[in-house]
């Protein structure tokens, strides 16, 4: 008897636990969910509201001590007809769609942007691109934004770094891709598109930056996703990413989890021929790449209180790489007692190694106006190991082994401090120092003789910076800053006894002032001073082997560039963005090949050029027909005075012209089902100079997708004519060059995507809060 009675009191306290906590989901008629849907717990008896929530963005919400006999749910959300639920016992809550509001909706609901006076501030909240997407094809699809194989760049910039809430990423590209790929763009606040970011940015020469702002949470529970996607190229391609938030009162934490196998090749033909001699080499060189590798990222974070947050941070990625290539070389030209008219070679190059990154970070707000101090330390290592066996069958067969080992450790410490002194001012200080130990050793081995050559570089970089803002008015606002720099780094060779050692203070200002004429338009305008330090392989005196005529050999004793930059920004109803661009630039590095021994050539890098480069950038972004059409259009044009610095103290002077037109086209083909599509068409134009000339280029590619319930469904097809082929010809130091190559871009690219989770809504207690919150989602 005691125990039934156990039993049965058991059940009981089970079955009120249960009704105490009601979880459900709001769906459409097409089975689809309905997000941030307002639901409404209210008291029968008197319709008093108990407190509020939203659905999430699968569409569940959660109710916390609910009795369905003296309590009741309402359900409200734009574009649906408000309903009552009567019948707690079923799992989904079906709304049904009311056409007058949506059409309502359609007409006023536009993207929104803002204008800086370095950026373009971009809320992908209303974009078609960004329903039912992914963070990472959001982004491909910004203004000013181009995308290459998953790989993101600023239009007009030479390289474009990654921020998410206006702090540097320290994930490798694989790592990053695969956190966007499953991150939803529902979760992204806005994008920041910052053409000429201010000293606070660590980056270096013409960069630009792309900041994700991801929305704070606000609720508890564990939410998630995993991604598949299959890669049909010329060879097949796989995979896989999973994505998980969990968050329980003050403690949250991500996981980001990636496999993949990438194939891939690519063809390139060439031709050079050495003027002094006469003699030339032509050949066909074909590459096959096979690209395993494994990682992810962590990050865990607690509120120790309102005020204070603490976040620790780990990125891991593992690879293991596999490059096989065939050549056939024409050397008809030399002497053939020593070499056979064709060499038909193999080259097998083999990498693997690992990147590790962890950071701590702690947050301190120290006032409710804004101000805040930002600290952060971190470790970075990367280990690896290229190998490659060459064989080149001539007149007599020769084999050769090349090993280069290559491991650097990096420490990073950053802080931080933001006063803001009222709403119109604020102060910024910050520093940043790093210490790196790069270690390369090569060891060469042919026909019995085996060379080594060690090469160690280590480099301390320590900077302070300061920025003011200031709004002078509505309408006028400015930055002025200063970055100093100090640099020392010392290397040694074992081969040559070469030793650099040298330390240096670099000091370069930024400002930007932005002016609203009036609602309709506004300009901008920013003047910036960067410099570009040479990148660890150009710096190391390493001499590799490509083919019995060719070699590359690194420049240790390179110099940092330097630029100056001034940009004038004018935007119309913020849809039309104009930028127009100088860039100064001096002792740039450039890749320079000569004539060695007359048939054979040696690659190298040198500091002799010099770039005046003014631009134009003309973007266009607007939504028609009721928002069923999304265009985002972006046409640059540059000319380019630039000068070349031969050893003989001569100096070639070339000028260059060329331009690009790049048109994103999303459409809601059927908006009953979500179905969209997007067309990008992409063009680069020739370009031609005194050294040098390329061919015109262009591609297209076309996307659809679709959500079926908790499922994401996208097809694309990358470069579907086949056009994405690179043409140039140089001619330079008595050295006429003519390549010819392609990439494996043509795909077809199949990626499904499955949501999963619940969330644990917080209770909302204070009326304003809930007030606030619809508001916001009132006024898109």
């Amino acid at each position: 008897m005691r125990i039934f009675t156990s039993i049965l009191l058991l059940f009981i306290i089970t079955s009120a636990n249960a009704q105490n906590t009601l979880v459900m989901k709001v769906i459409d008629k097409e089975n689809n969910p309905v997000t941030e849907a307002l639901i409404i717990h209210i008291k029968k008896q008197d319709s008093k509201i108990i407190n509020y929530t939203l659905s999430d963005s699968i569409g569940y919400f959660t109710i916390q001590n609910f009795s369905p006999l003296t309590q009741t749910l309402k359900i409200e959300r734009i574009g649906y007809e408000p309903i009552f639920v009567l019948d707690f016992n079923v799992d989904s809550i079906i709304m049904k769609v009311n056409p007058m509001i949506i059409d309502e909706i359609t007409v006023t609901s536009k993207p929104k942007i803002k204008i800086g006076s370095d950026r373009i501030i971009y809320d992908i909240s209303n974009s078609l691109v960004a329903k039912d997407n992914n963070a990472l094809e959001a982004l491909k699809h910004t203004p000013l934004v181009h995308s290459s194989n998953d790989a993101l760049s600023i239009i007009g910039k030479d390289v474009t770094v990654i921020y998410i809430n206006g702090k540097p990423n320290r994930m490798g590209k694989t790592a990053l891709n695969a956190y966007l790929n499953n991150l939803p763009a529902s979760e992204i606040k806005n994008i920041e598109i910052i053409t000429s970011p201010d000293v606070s940015f660590s980056g270096s020469g013409n960069f630009g930056v792309l900041n994700i702002n991801i929305k704070k949470p606000v609720s508890d529970g564990l939410q998630g996703s995993v991604t598949a996607k299959d890669q049909q190229g010329y060879f097949n391609s796989q995979f896989i990413d999973t994505y998980l938030n969990f968050r329980k009162g003050k403690f949250g934490s991500k996981l980001s989890l990636f496999g993949n196998n990438n194939n891939t090749f690519s063809e390139n033909s060439s031709q050079e021929v050495f003027q002094k001699s006469g003699n030339y080499t032509a050949g066909d060189y074909r590459e096959s790449f096979n690209n395993i590798s494994a990682g992810g990222y962590m990050e865990m974070s607690y509120d120790i209180s309102k005020r204070q947050e603490l976040s620790v941070m780990l990125s891991s990625e593992y690879f293991d790489k596999e490059n096989k290539a065939n050549s056939q070389y024409d050397y008809s030209s030399f002497d053939k007692s020593i070499i056979d008219s064709t060499s038909n070679n193999s080259t097998n190059h083999y990498s693997s190694g690992y990147r590790l990154s962890t950071n701590l970070r702690y947050t301190l707000k120290t006032g409710d106006k804004g101000s805040g101090l930002d600290v952060e330390v971190g470790y970075f290592n990367y280990n690896t190991n290229e190998s490659s066996y060459n064989v080149w069958n001539t007149s007599t067969v020769t084999e050769f082994t090349q090993t280069t080992p290559m491991k650097v450790n990096s420490f990073v410490g950053i802080a931080k401090y933001k006063w803001v002194i009222s709403a119109k001012s604020d102060i910024t200080f910050g520093s940043e120092a790093s210490l790196s130990r790069s270690r390369f050793t090569d060891q060469f081995e042919t026909l019995g003789i085996n060379n080594t050559t060690l090469f160690s570089f280590d480099e301390n970089l320590f900077s302070m910076y300061a920025i003011w803002s200031q709004k002078w008015s509505d309408k006028l606002s400015t930055r002025i800053g200063v970055r100093t720099e100090y640099n020392n780094y010392h290397g040694t060779q074992n081969i040559v006894e070469e030793m650099l050692n040298d330390g240096s203070w670099e000091i370069y200002p930024s400002l930007s002032s932005a002016y609203r004429i009036s609602n309709n338009h506004s300009i901008s305008a920013t003047v910036q001073n960067r410099i570009l330090r040479p990148q660890l392989d150009e710096l190391n005196p390493t001499m590799i082997y490509s083919s019995p005529s060719s070699i590359y050999n690194g420049n240790p004793f390179l110099k940092p560039s330097t630029y100056m930059i001034y940009q004038l920004g004018y935007s119309y109803k913020y849809k039309l963005f104009v930028n127009a661009t100088l860039m100064d630039a001096k002792d740039i590095i450039s890749s320079t090949t000569k004539p060695y021994d007359n048939n054979k050539t040696i690659t190298t890098s040198l500091n002799n050029t010099e770039i005046l480069n003014p631009s134009v950038t003309i973007s266009y972004m607007n939504q028609f027909f009721k928002n069923r059409l999304q265009v985002n259009y972006t046409a640059r044009a540059q000319y380019i005075n630039r000068e070349i610095f031969e050893e003989n103290n001569a100096v070639i002077k070339e000028e260059i012209f060329n331009y690009g037109l790049y048109l994103d086209n999303t459409v809601m083909l059927w908006k009953r089902q979500n179905l969209r599509m997007n067309i990008y068409v992409g063009f680069n134009s020739a370009s031609k100079s005194a050294t040098s000339k390329s061919d015109p280029m262009w591609f297209t590619n076309i996307s659809i997708w679709k959500r079926f319930g908790n499922f994401n469904v996208r097809i694309t097809g990358q470069d579907i004519f086949r056009t994405m082929k690179s043409v140039n010809m140089t001619n330079q130091f008595n050295l006429t060059k003519t390549t010819s190559s392609y990439s494996d871009n043509q795909k077809i690219i199949l990626s499904v995507s499955y949501s999963f989770g619940n969330k644990k809504i917080k209770k909302m207690n204070k009326m304003n809060n809930v007030t606030n919150t619809v508001s916001n989602r009132l006024n898109r």
